[in-house]
């Protein structure tokens, strides 16, 4: 017997690998001579094995044969000879068989590149499976080329607007998909803090290009009439305000449907007139008017301007206003439309072909698209200037000093020639707008010399013509410090610090379309520009254009900091720059070079919770928008619950969370307002103090009821808001006023009309507290809280009422952290066993039935669907009992809370009910069990929705005085 090496092994292995692709009914027969015979017989020698047989040997062959039968019996041998051949051997792909020496790993993407043997095999493999259009512009330098690079950057913001640094921020961001548009959302840095050192040392840099502007004009008169309808003047400040009317202020309100005041708002929006130079007669005032909103609100705003000023007839833009837009270019194209087999006539056809303009504003709208819309009468006229202006945003301390060392003012011109500053050279020739620019000048001037953004008044206005900024680009980074002022400005610095600029001072050209249209145009490439440095006889010195250097109008606006609050006063002021489109990257560049670091969406909505005011749409969960962003954010919140298994995420049923990712705003409105209804049950917490005191106050709410009867009463509240079940957030500026005053903040102001007079004038007695939790039961304030001692608040966390026994174990203990909430039963948990059984045995069943990937894509999707009924860890909607659910009533939520590195402890603001908040205040405020230390504000408990932990927060409410 051999060996495991020897010849007999050698032999069977040999055979093996001979026989492992023949067919099964073919076998080889040996003969003694070494040679074997493949073939079979049977009647004549067709059907068994030649050799096999008593009257033939193996080497000897049938006598006759049947053609037909011998070819009956080869039929099938060469069917299963095909079928093996057409069979891999392998689990590898067709590249992967080749050679070594011939394998690339681009084969694997291109099937043209095999050899054409194999093409139809591997085309076979890659049907089902969409790969990625070959660019018909194969080379590089063809892809390369400037004229290609513009029709593919115009292409690519055909579906979403991008802005003019788009493709600055896109290197260095974190890009989003909001509003229709693409913008920067952070930055690639994984930390926060050294963007909030800019914005509180020196100056953070945004581009808020996305807010729409649009521009009514008309008489003055005639839009103040009808504007009114959108505003109220309880809400604060109007279109009419003394001091933003002649031009020299910006002012902020917040926007309502036509008589929609309180329970119907659209929105907060920033207003501007244009100021007027000459006095003119008021009968014949024509204004106009900029508003700026934020493009989740954009088309909301648009109709209920057109339905209170009555521009319906759309006006069609001519030929010559559409040059910012190309000719739409078919989708999946890119670069040259070419083949790569041009013959030299098509190439010298498509060279000779117009130059594509780079599309400037607004990419995705059509050529055809009205932007403006006149009266009947061509009285009024309402346009959409979105994209038609460049709006960048320097938030923090050194702010004055960037801008004064990136900004020189245009020089006027000496020669009056007609060129890139043509309109600038007819200014000049005035000597009213000679004698404006230089007050400018010196106006201007005065910023270095101010130590803070906040020394200017908030809302001021300075409008300027600047040189190109690009000409004094420094050749490094260098950081902008304050400068001094002298002794001779010291005085004219300290009036407007106090006082502002003049109306006049807020003049600029930007308001005419014109002159916006002719500075986009005629501004010079960057390409003509460094060929004209690099013919500098001194290499670095400022290059001097003359009459040949533009003039760009542009307006300064003073952004407020932080108002309201006991510290950080006029933290997070910041200068608005607003340019004519085409010239953001020409002042970006510019500006990164003073060491302005760059933000995007999440440093603005910091910057707004650290200043105290709500963050749209964010924060604004009563307007359409903010409720489209609610809804967009719980779908995306649930959808990432769904993605963790059970044992990995929190079950909110266990911690009594009913609604963890979109507060349940409307229940608890409801639920407040009928718990209110009955005022003695309502109140009932009141007999702590003696049947006496209880006695007097029902006396009170008899009062009350009288009053009730009166037509004032409802003045803020109308009935129809109740029939709709809608909550709305309290902007009453009387009535914040008042209500700031009994937590512990500001002063008293006037009483609103209707509201009785208070006991002591310093807190709310019943006879008040009924008053207003009748006239607004559906309403809600937007409150900060500052937590006592550690913790740190999250977004959607509970506010609630701490009992009596919470109060006096606080006092007694300074160190107590707060109650913890008992755990709850998930009573859903039986059914969800009985579901789980149910699907096991239905998934069974799939296992034995054989179907197609179609069928069972359809059973996945009703699953999901059956999941979206009844989800482990989450309440089944719809809610019930939302106030009384936990052990402590539920106030109201938190809408947006941290840690603050401003102030080094955890900060939120949030929403509570005010009838909640009457009960609060009026309760802590008879009781006595406040602990020293938080003044006279009431406190509240705040609790995580993973956690069952209530934390103690001192509330306030704070007024956004505009």
């Amino acid at each position: 017997m051999e060996g495991r090496g020897g010849p007999a092994s050698w032999r069977a292995r040999k055979r093996a690998r001979i026989m492992r692709n023949q067919p099964s009914n073919i076998f080889r027969v040996d003969t003694g001579q070494g040679s074997g015979l493949d073939t079979t017989q049977k009647n004549n020698g067709l059907d068994t094995p030649l050799g096999a047989g008593p009257l033939m040997r193996s080497h000897e062959l049938p006598e006759t044969i049947v053609g037909l039968r011998f070819a009956e019996a080869r039929a099938a041998e060469v069917n299963a000879m095909l079928h093996a051949v057409s069979q891999k051997g392998s689990v590898h792909r067709v590249f992967q068989t080749l050679p070594h020496y011939m394998r690339r790993r681009a084969m694997s993407s291109n099937v043209k590149r095999l050899p054409r043997g194999l093409r139809a095999a591997a085309d076979k493999e890659t049907q089902g499976t969409q790969a990625k259009p070959v660019s018909k512009c194969r080379s590089r330098k063809a892809r390369r080329q400037h004229r290609n690079l513009l029709e593919e950057y115009n292409r690519r913001q055909r579906h979403h607007v991008w802005l003019e640094t788009h493709v600055w921020h896109a290197k260095r961001f974190h890009m989003k998909e909001c509003w229709g548009y693409r913008l920067a959302e952070r930055p690639s840095a994984k930390t926060f803090r050294i963007s909030f050192r800019a914005m509180d040392r020196h100056c953070l840099l945004q581009d808020i290009s996305y807010y729409s502007c649009i521009e009514v004009s008309g008489r003055q008169e005639d839009l103040l009439q009808r504007l009114c309808r959108l505003t109220s003047k309880e809400a604060g400040m109007t279109f009419a305000s003394k001091e933003c009317l002649g031009g020299r202020r910006q002012g902020s309100l917040v926007l309502y449907k036509v008589e929609g005041f309180p329970s119907q708002p659209l929105g907060p929006v920033t207003f501007i007139w244009r100021p007027l130079l000459t006095p003119v007669v008021e009968e014949s005032k024509h204004r106009q008017l900029w508003i700026w909103i934020h493009p989740a609100m954009k088309k909301e705003v648009i109709e209920e301007l057109q339905q209170v000023i009555g521009c319906l007839i759309p006006v069609r833009p001519k030929p010559s206003d559409a040059s910012r837009l190309t000719k739409p270019v078919p989708e999946g194209a890119s670069g040259n439309q070419s083949t790569g087999h041009d013959t030299r006539r098509k190439r010298k056809r498509s060279r000779s072909a117009a130059r594509p303009e780079k599309v400037l504003g607004d990419g995705t709208r059509h050529i055809s698209d009205a932007t403006s819309w006149i009266t009947e009468n061509g009285d009024m006229v309402l346009t959409d200037l979105t994209m038609e202006l460049v709006r960048l945003r320097l938030v923090g301390p050194l702010a004055n000093c960037v801008l004064t060392t990136t900004l020189h003012l245009a020089d006027s011109p000496q020669v009056s020639e007609e060129g890139p500053t043509s309109w600038w050279t007819k200014h000049s020739k005035d000597p009213l707008h000679r004698e404006l620019h230089e007050k400018q000048r010196r106006k201007f001037s005065l910023l270095a010399g101010l130590q803070a953004t906040s020394d200017v008044p908030s809302g001021t206005i300075l409008g300027l013509t600047v040189g190109d900024p690009r000409l004094d680009l420094p050749g490094k980074r260098s950081k902008a410090l304050p400068g001094r002022t002298a002794e001779a400005d010291r005085e004219d610095a300290e009036q407007f610090t106090r006082h502002g600029f003049d109306a006049q001072l807020a003049w600029s050209a930007l308001w005419d379309y014109a002159i916006r249209d002719e500075v986009t145009k005629k501004k010079m490439p960057e390409q003509e520009l460094n060929e004209l440095r690099r013919k500098v006889l001194v290499p670095g010195s400022r290059l001097n254009l003359g009459a040949h250097e533009a003039a760009v109008p542009m307006l300064l606006v003073q952004q407020g900091g932080r108002e309201t609050g006991r510290a950080l006063c006029g933290w997070g002021a910041a200068w608005d720059i607003i340019l004519p489109k085409g010239w953001a990257m020409a002042f970006w560049i510019p500006l990164v070079y003073r060491e302005a670091l760059v933000g995007g969406l999440r440093e603005s909505e910091r910057h707004s919770m650290y200043r105290g005011v709500p963050h749209f749409p964010d924060d604004f969960p009563d307007c359409v928008a903010g409720a489209r962003h609610t809804a967009e954010y719980k779908a995306q919140a649930l959808d990432k619950f769904k993605r963790y298994p059970p044992d990995k995420r929190p079950n909110y049923v266990k911690l009594g969370v009913q609604s963890p990712f979109a507060p349940p705003w409307d229940l608890l409105a409801q639920e407040w307002d009928a718990m209110q209804s009955d005022s003695k049950d309502f109140w009932d917490f009141l007999k702590l103090e003696g049947e006496n005191q209880v006695e007097g106050f029902l006396t009170e709410q008899q009062e009350v009821r009288v009053e009730e009867d009166e037509p004032q009463v409802s003045k803020d509240m109308g009935d129809e808001c109740k029939e709709a079940s809608l909550f709305y957030t309290i902007r009453n500026q009387r009535l914040l006023a008042r209500l700031a005053v009994w937590c512990g903040l500001g002063r008293a102001p006037r009483r609103p009309a209707g509201l009785p007079e208070s006991s002591d004038g310093m807190g709310p007695s019943l006879a008040e507290s009924l008053f207003l939790a009748s006239s607004h039961s559906y309403g809600f304030v937007w409150v900060r809280l500052e937590l006592l001692e550690r913790g740190t608040p999250e977004h959607h966390a509970a506010v609630s009422i701490p009992s009596s026994d919470d109060l006096a174990k606080l006092k007694a203990d300074k160190t107590y952290s707060g109650p913890l909430e008992p755990k709850q039963s998930d009573p859903f948990k039986p059914q969800l066993r009985a579901e789980g059984k149910q699907k096991k045995i239905e998934k069974g069943k799939k296992k034995k039935k054989k179907k197609n990937r179609d069928q069972e894509k359809r059973n996945y999707e009703d699953e999901n669907e059956c999941e979206d009924v009844l989800i482990k860890g989450l309440h089944p909607e719809p809610l019930s009992n939302v106030v009384s659910h936990c052990s402590r009533l539920l106030l109201g939520s938190v809408a947006r809370g941290d840690f603050s590195l401003a102030e080094g402890a955890g900060r939120c603001f949030g929403f509570v009910s005010l009838v909640g908040l009457l009960r609060v205040i009026l309760h802590q405020q008879l009781v006595g069990l406040r602990p020293p230390g938080g003044g006279r504000r009431p406190l509240v408990l705040v609790r995580n929705p993973n956690s069952l932990q209530y934390r103690f927060a001192w509330l306030s409410v704070e007024v956004q005085w505009s």
